[in-house]
Parts: structure tokens; C-alpha cells; sequence
């Protein structure tokens, strides 16, 4: 059996897992109630940063929580720089994908 991963999950009568995967499944059933922006180039965006972000920010948040000793202090200033690098990326913006 592979590695366990932990990750986000919407729960709609049955499991909707990762985060782009969830923005889509929200889109595609809630008509009117869009969470990607409309324009081509802006959804690609907001798809970047949520594969960013269930790539990077989830998977090395658990591994901090998983390690022990210098390793855990390693992992834990991983993350820290990716939230740092999405934050400087967001400063000045409404949104991080585009206008909405």
C-alpha cells in the first residue's frame, strides 16, 4: 500500500478531493455561485495556484507536522516560504487568479 496523503476534501453526497478538483465540482454544480474567474487566462491561473498549493503548500505542511528533531525544523521554514512567496504574490490584488 503507497504513502497516505492528507489534503482537502468536500464533502457533497460523496467525497470530492484536491483543491482544483473541488473549485471545478463547486462550478460545474452551483450554477451562479462561480469560484473561477470567467476569463481563459485568469482560470489557468487560479488552476496554477491551486495545483501550487495542493502540490507544495498541503503535502509539506504534513510532512512538517510528520517529521521530528532538525528535520522538522527544515520542513517546517519550507512552508514558511511558500506561504511567504503566495503572500508577496497577493499584496495590492482582490484576487491572487485575476479580477473576478
Amino acid at each position: 500500500m503507497g504513502e497516505v496523503k492528507k489534503g482537502p476534501v468536500l464533502l457533497h453526497d460523496k467525497p470530492v478531493v484536491e483543491s482544483l478538483v473541488i473549485l471545478e465540482y463547486i462550478d460545474e454544480t452551483w450554477k451562479g455561485y462561480s469560484l473561477l474567474p470567467q476569463d481563459p487566462h485568469e482560470r489557468a491561473t487560479a488552476r496554477f495556484w491551486a495545483k501550487f498549493v495542493d502540490d507544495k503548500c498541503v503535502i509539506g505542511s504534513w510532512q512538517a507536522m510528520q517529521a521530528e528533531g532538525e528535520a522538522k525544523a527544515k520542513a517546517i521554514e519550507s512552508v514558511q516560504e511558500l506561504f511567504a512567496f503566495i503572500e508577496k504574490q497577493i499584496k495590492g490584488r482582490s484576487f491572487l487568479a485575476g479580477s473576478r
